[in-house]
């Protein structure tokens, strides 16, 4: 199996592991050992598609039906694709929108970013990842959030924006795996986590999110 960056691991029994590391590492193992070849993301689940959460406008589409004004920036990502290349637009015609499916939200201030580690249904704990680390999150709209997301893995992390005009609204969520721990140190369930989330991509239990 060829990692990037020139490197190789080539175990015979590679099919026993659980990877844990980079992005590319991670998706390379599943697609070399188990022939997954995509895991898509996340990204906001329909049961957190709200304005209680969100604050924002937030959308899925494709380049034939994106706007052609949009009322405000509008940050883009591809829809099925972990990484993939993410831009921000302000006017269809002043960029090449690629072919495919997009998940889309309007550009708002965000000063502080925040990521909640979840295992079976419970906040584990809440990390600054970037901005202003004194501007907290409200940590029970975070619990609710998680409450409403009944079709959630077992373990996930959940972004969260705050904004000193919006208050705390959700970014996206993330399976757990190639995760920034950011201090999360919670060393008796971290590997439970991993495992968790590994038997659920294997099993088939989130067909939704493999292809």
């Amino acid at each position: 199996m060829k990692i990037k960056g020139g490197n190789h691991i080539e175990p015979k029994n590679g099919d026993n592991y659980i990877p844990v590391g980079s992005v590319e590492f991670v998706l390379d193992y599943y697609k070399v050992y188990h022939g997954i070849n995509n895991i898509k993301p996340i990204n906001v689940p329909k049961e957190l598609m709200t304005t209680e959460f969100l604050k924002r406008q937030v959308f899925i589409s494709d380049n034939s039906t994106l706007i052609d004004n949009p009322p405000a920036s509008l940050f883009i990502k591809p829809l099925n694709r972990i990484k993939g290349l993410t831009f921000i637009m302000s006017n269809k015609d002043q960029i090449g929108v690629p072919d495919g499916r997009f998940f889309i939200s309007e550009v708002v201030g965000i000063e502080s970013e925040w990521r909640g580690f979840v295992f079976n249904g419970e906040l584990l704990d809440i990390r600054c990842y970037l901005g202003e680390f004194d501007l907290f999150p409200d940590v029970d709209l975070v619990r609710e959030m998680i409450g409403a997301y009944k079709n959630s893995p077992r373990a996930y992390t959940i972004d969260v924006g705050v904004g000193r005009k919006l208050g705390t609204f959700l970014i996206e969520c993330h399976q757990f795996f190639s995760t920034g721990l950011y201090g999360f140190t919670h060393y008796n369930v971290l590997p439970q986590m991993f495992i968790s989330c590994h038997n659920e991509i294997l099993d088939g239990n989130r067909k939704e999110a493999i292809e």
